[in-house]
């Protein structure tokens, strides 16, 4: 089976902006993490744009914490560039990115400045997830204004105050022992919501992947159509078997359950 390649990246992905697309806010070489996919594009089927944090601007700028939103193609091809008519009528900050791995795959052992930035990346993802995707925030968020979560969402702001203290306090080893461990309860705890935008987010995949079978079929060959066929009927059954857990979860959970001090939706 022939899938397309998505550019729809899990949070917490580390990318890097290719020379495809100019853009003068995020120009070739620009690095970020991926946090969340906000939403597609209104008339561009193919078009996402998602919420990021970005580390470089550039192939020369300088280390930066900094969070932004980007537009990009679901599925790339060069030939659209060449066709008006298949790109979004605004262009800024529209890009195409491509995956790059992390220099470790412990998070205890990448470098500071990346760390910093998943942690603050997967705290935005986590907190949107309850925002958009939970009845309720009461119980299930940490009131604890000095809660290890609450703090990483303050982590952009304090290294562009004060770099050297903010990876000081934030990028020891205990630190991220303690985050990790934290992040990973929290989204636990948030399974059904999780649940909910990894449905969220393979519905608007199969759209694009219809958008490129369309494309196919009246316009210029994007790919094979076989692979976007394919394609589609995966993102069906990904979408009905994330259903299915969902009613699991509610059946064996109830309306609420207790984990680890949190409320579970």
């Amino acid at each position: 089976m022939g899938l397309l390649t998505s550019k729809l990246m899990a949070p917490g992905t580390k990318f890097i902006v290719t020379d495809d697309v100019k853009d003068s806010t995020f120009g070739p070489g620009t690095i970020g993490i991926m946090s969340y996919l906000i939403k597609k594009n209104a008339n561009f089927e193919n078009v996402a744009h998602a919420h990021v944090v970005i580390i470089r601007r550039g192939k020369g700028g300088m280390d930066r914490i900094n969070s932004n939103q980007i537009s990009f193609p679901i599925f790339f091809d060069k030939k659209m560039l060449e066709h008006k008519d298949f790109l979004p009528s605004e262009k800024k900050y529209y890009v195409n990115i491509e995956t790059v791995d992390y220099e470790a795959m412990d998070l205890l052992k990448i470098r500071p400045l990346d760390f910093l930035a998943w942690s603050f990346a997967y705290t935005t993802y986590l907190r949107r997830v309850v925002e958009t995707m939970a009845k309720s925030s009461k119980g299930v968020w940490p009131s604890n204004p000095g809660h290890i979560l609450n703090g990483a969402r303050r982590i952009a702001q304090c290294y562009d105050e004060d770099k050297v203290s903010t990876i000081k306090a934030y990028a020891d080893d205990k630190w991220r022992k303690e985050f990790v461990r934290e992040a990973r309860k929290t989204e636990s705890a948030l399974i059904r919501c999780v649940l909910k935008y990894k449905k969220y987010v393979s519905d608007i995949t199969k759209n694009a992947a219809a958008f490129i079978k369309f494309t196919n079929k009246d316009f210029y060959k994007v790919a094979e159509d076989k692979d976007a066929e394919e394609t589609m009927k995966f993102c069906d059954d990904k979408s009905e078997f994330i259903d299915r857990m969902i009613s699991e979860k509610d059946e064996n959970a109830g309306k609420s359950k207790n984990f680890g001090g949190m409320k579970y939706v």
